[in-house]
């Protein structure tokens, strides 16, 4: 792959580019994607990181843990679903990334009803990567419920004696203090 893209003349790269972002700024934006693609090597995941390099608060970059993340419920929007969580397949389309930037927006709007600041599309990125790299699983600490087919963490819900253990609903501390790292992480950047 990275062969391929270097095939590309410099020419070549600079008046796509430019036509790409000049797209973008007139607001054609399903323009300026299939532009840059249009460059050897580059196919939607690595045009939307060079259109997300040029906009980091409205582009989403299509990475893998964003994806997921965005995709957490397995609803697929049209797409093919295959896995949940960061588990789940990606096939790396046009479709999907649409579906990826639908559902970034989404989530802007209501972070912004919140009375937020604007949450950037690069802010979202970086906290899905640490979600995913950490392994988090989402669901659970939204719900406080454990995934389905896995015992609860510290907790057995086996019979001792006459008495059964009450089922702990709360994330544990190994949840809580990645939760930590990334509000830490966040509040770092924007000081």
């Amino acid at each position: 792959m990275a062969q391929l893209i270097a095939s590309n003349n410099a020419e070549d790269v600079r008046k796509t580019t430019e036509v790409a972002f000049s797209l973008y700024e007139k607001d054609e934006f399903d323009k300026a994607l299939p532009q840059l693609t249009k460059l050897k090597g580059v196919g939607p995941a690595t045009a939307s990181l060079l259109l997300a390099c040029y906009d980091p608060v409205n582009v989403p970059f299509f990475s893998d843990e964003l994806f997921r993340w965005a995709h957490w419920d397995g609803r697929g929007d049209g797409i093919k679903n295959v896995g949940q969580g960061f588990k789940r397949f990606i096939g790396y389309t046009a479709k999907e990334y649409k579906s990826l930037c639908s559902r970034v927006s989404t989530a802007q709007e209501r972070l912004n009803k919140e009375g937020r600041e604007k949450t950037s599309a690069l802010e979202m990125e970086k906290v899905a990567y640490v979600l995913g790299k950490e392994g988090v699983d989402v669901a659970q600490i939204v719900t406080g419920e454990e995934p389905k087919g896995k015992k609860p963490s510290g907790v057995s819900g086996e019979k001792k004696g006459n008495a059964r253990k009450r089922k702990n609903t709360r994330p544990d501390d190994a949840d809580v203090k990645r939760l930590k790292r990334v509000e830490n992480g966040r509040a770092r950047q924007t000081a």
